[in-house]
């Protein structure tokens, strides 16, 4: 684009209608007569550019900041329903996990527990000893020719204080 081009493009802006501008900048008469011009169309996609990239600003005063205004407030509304909205999920989400720990923890527990019991049926299926053991310890059994003596834990007098 030349200088004169420009200089002829700059001249046009303000506020004034799409073909108006053209018929200004002696656009639209090579246009609508067939006769397009190289330079011509350039001036052309030089002027829409302009517009996109914001030389041509229009100021619309405290309306163009309101407007901008409501439509941030609409947003922070909406975000601030969403999360509203989205509360009561999230709370019974963290109640869940909360839940899934606890059933993690007794799992593990539980798991322990049954192998100690495994080990224990083991035991008393392959070690004679263990099983002799056990009937001395939860039957009192004793060999011939062995005394038993048993322990007690001493009765507590709960009322005395």
């Amino acid at each position: 684009m030349t200088q004169t081009e420009a200089a002829r493009l700059r001249s046009v802006s303000g506020r004034q209608t799409f073909s108006e501008i053209l018929i200004r900048a002696g656009i639209s008469s090579t246009i609508n007569k067939g006769k397009r011009k190289r330079g011509d169309i350039f001036l052309l996609l030089a002027w829409l550019h302009m517009i996109n990239s914001g030389y041509m600003k229009v100021d619309l005063g405290i309306w163009d900041k309101l407007t901008r205004l409501v439509i941030f407030l609409l947003f922070i509304a909406g975000l601030l329903g969403l999360a509203i909205w989205y509360l009561p999920l999230i709370k019974q989400n963290e109640r869940w996990r909360k839940e899934i720990l606890r059933f993690d923890v007794q799992i593990k527990k539980e798991q322990e527990t049954g192998r100690q019991l495994q080990a224990a049926i083991k035991s008393l299926r392959t070690d004679s000893k263990a099983v002799e053991r056990l009937a001395r310890e939860t039957f009192g059994y004793a060999k011939p020719g062995e005394t038993v003596i048993r322990f007690e834990e001493p009765a507590t007098n709960h009322n005395a204080r």
